[in-house]
């Protein structure tokens, strides 16, 4: 167990602001269809959902993105996108959301969207519409070629990877490498049984299953010994495993361990919740702030982003207020005792 070292978080917060971060990845299309259910259905055992609205969002990397410019900081999305109507819907809502697009259409392939269908403020099912796969070479060529210019005003980089094929082996180490070349921190945020595209990136973050899947062993495994495995694939980098309501536990790459319990809240909807982890690390590495204290603050940002229904975006305020909050408890608690 760790305390949250309060005077720091609070002058990381007033860190955060006049950078900059690339976000690279699988951009996503979220769609919510909002209704209610009060039968099933006599033609199978499902609810009958009486559609009330519709709505979308950014989702995937563009919620990411989207996260960290509520978080008071620029962000520039390079994504790959279908030619269709999805794509195009894609690209207003990233640009309404204040990330700057940098989209590359991919006529062989739709836009990655997802549409949700909630009875009140549950899921009860969800249409996915994809194509997985690795990019067209001339599509991947014209991504490449991007990530040099973008680099140039960035401050860190965010790889938010969900294993649609935006982010090959060959993206992964140019965007790292890259990057290194500047000093520039680099979070992934990862998918895949292979790790090894991810090597000397800055910070990782799996969640436990991803952790145990990237590291080849069983789900019963102590995730010390995952862990473990994880530093010898990829030596030199941070590990932050996430694990829902244990919190997360920091594996440095100089052997230190750091548990970071999760704070209590009721649990709505994890839709969108590691995007909010992985987008509050990068901008407080981009502002300087120390990996520590950074999982910190993502551990404040994960708890409200599980509290609301739907994609999570925290911005900036609703964290200050979190944190505020979160330490008012504290002291009353240190008072009674």
């Amino acid at each position: 167990m760790s305390p949250m070292p309060d005077a720091e978080i609070r002058a990381a917060l007033d860190l955060l602001g006049g950078q900059s971060i690339l976000v690279v990845g699988d951009a996503m299309l979220d769609r919510y269809v909002w209704g209610t259910a009060t039968r099933i259905s006599p033609e199978a055992p499902v609810p009958v959902v009486r559609e009330r609205e519709r709505s979308a969002s950014p989702g995937g990397a563009a919620n990411t993105a989207a996260n960290v410019v509520g978080m008071g900081v620029d962000a520039t999305l390079l994504a790959v996108v279908g030619d269709d109507e999805a794509g195009r819907d894609l690209g207003e809502l990233i640009d309404a959301s204040g990330v700057h697009p940098h989209l590359i259409a991919c006529p062989d392939r739709p836009t990655t969207a997802k549409t949700r269908v909630m009875a009140g403020s549950h899921q009860v099912a969800r249409i996915d519409a994809e194509k997985s796969g690795g990019l067209p070479a001339e599509v991947e060529a014209e991504l490449l070629g991007a990530v040099d210019s973008l680099l140039s005003d960035a401050d860190a980089v965010l790889i938010s990877d969900y294993a649609k094929g935006s982010v090959s082996e060959e993206v992964a180490q140019r965007v790292i490498g890259a990057a290194q070349e500047r000093g520039l921190p680099v979070v992934v945020d990862p998918k895949g049984a292979s790790f090894e595209k991810y090597l000397n990136a800055t910070l990782i973050t799996p969640n436990e299953a991803e952790a145990r899947l990237a590291a080849g062993l069983s789900g019963d495994t102590e995730m010390d010994m995952v862990a473990n495995r994880l530093s010898e694939i990829l030596p030199g980098s941070d590990l932050l495993i996430t694990r829902g309501e244990a919190g997360m536990t920091l594996h440095s790459a100089t052997g230190q361990r750091l548990d970071v319990p999760a704070i209590a809240h009721r649990v709505h909807d994890v839709t969108g919740a590691g995007d909010t982890v992985a987008a509050a690390l990068v901008v407080a590495m981009a502002a300087g702030v120390a990996i520590p204290i950074a999982v910190h603050l993502a551990n404040v940002a994960a708890a409200e982003a599980v509290q609301q229904v739907g994609v999570a975006r925290i911005t900036q305020e609703e964290l200050r207020k979190a944190f505020t909050e979160r330490s008012d408890e504290s002291a009353r608690s240190a008072a009674e005792s």
